[in-house]
């Protein structure tokens, strides 16, 4: 068998990444694989690991790449090999604060599930991502969960606000410190203009305050946003929270959180199809897996698309 590339970040989940690579490595020897790990730091980010990993002359070719740490590692892992034209078959072993992916595809496995997916595996399994393109600096990423913006961007700012303290990171898990987050983003829940266009067909809402593009319906380790996403169909799921105010939120948390019947609420438009552009008409907050956008007017473009991975049935 080649060799096994690891690329870890270490530090995801506030150093629940360091353990998984320790678990991850000793699986290895015990099946006496020879592996090369890769960390990431401020000077070495994921995407720059995998340009130079493939840079370098495999013989033969590279095969087993195993991705250790949250959903933003994995989204600039993707992306570098989308944007060199590389299908490289990912084995994901989630490590982060909210591992949505994980979530949404192979909850509940162990590093050895997955390790042992990778090695006996016949062939791998195409997972649907959306092709991101911003149409303000005509850049491109892979998203592999979500793009939001908005309400939930600000949460998503917040909890990497406090991921930061200590003390949060000692005793708050992720899953709660996402929800943590939720609560003190409440009182500044923002109110803005966007244009969506889905297969040809328009959209205007004047006072949206989340505005969510996704191949399946969780965010925030495990939350439910979106009740009619079926992630095997391969389409993009469009969920915009409007018209939010006290009333809104009684009525929608409920929905999120127990009932999980968002499709009844007023608040809550849910929109499916292959091609999505999406115009923020205001300066707003974004992100695309968990990493931040400049907080600015911004014209986007999603499409389907997909990448393959090693996942347990």
């Amino acid at each position: 068998m080649n060799r096994v590339h690891i690329i870890c970040h270490k530090e995801s989940g506030s150093g629940t990444g360091s353990k998984v690579w320790k678990e991850t490595t000793e699986i290895l020897r015990g099946f006496r694989l020879n592996f090369l790990s890769y960390f990431t730091d401020t000077s070495n980010s994921a995407d720059l690991i995998v340009k130079q990993i493939m840079n370098r002359n495999h013989t033969p070719p590279l095969e087993h790449l195993i991705v250790i740490g949250g959903d933003g590692t994995l989204h600039e892992v993707v992306t570098a090999l989308v944007e060199i034209d590389k299908r490289i078959p990912i084995t994901y072993i989630a490590s982060g604060s909210g591992n949505d992916f994980n979530h949404a595809w192979s909850r509940g496995a162990t590093p050895r599930t997955m390790i042992e997916t990778m090695l006996y595996s016949r062939t791998p399994k195409e997972i649907p991502v959306l092709i991101e393109r911003n149409l303000t600096d005509d850049t491109q990423s892979v998203v592999v969960n979500s793009a939001g913006f908005g309400f939930d961007a600000s949460v998503n700012y917040n909890r990497q606000q406090l991921s930061q303290n200590n003390f949060i990171k000692r005793f708050v898990s992720g899953n709660n410190q996402y929800r943590l987050a939720l609560a003190l983003t409440l009182p500044e829940i923002p109110h803005f203009n966007v244009t969506a266009k889905m297969d040809g067909k328009v959209y205007y809402f004047d006072n949206s305050s989340i505005v969510i593009a996704m191949n399946h319906g969780y965010i925030g380790g495990g939350m439910l946003v979106d009740n009619t996403v079926d992630p095997e169909k391969k389409e993009i799921a469009l969920a915009i929270y409007h018209d939010i105010n006290l009333g809104a939120v009684q009525d929608i948390l409920p929905r999120v959180f127990k009932t999980h019947d968002h499709h009844e609420s007023e608040f809550i438009t849910q929109i499916k199809g292959q091609h999505l552009q999406l115009f923020f008409h205001d300066a707003v907050r974004g992100q695309l897996d968990g990493e931040p956008l400049v907080e600015l007017p911004h014209e986007f473009e999603f499409t389907v698309s997909s990448y393959p991975f090693y996942l347990p049935e």
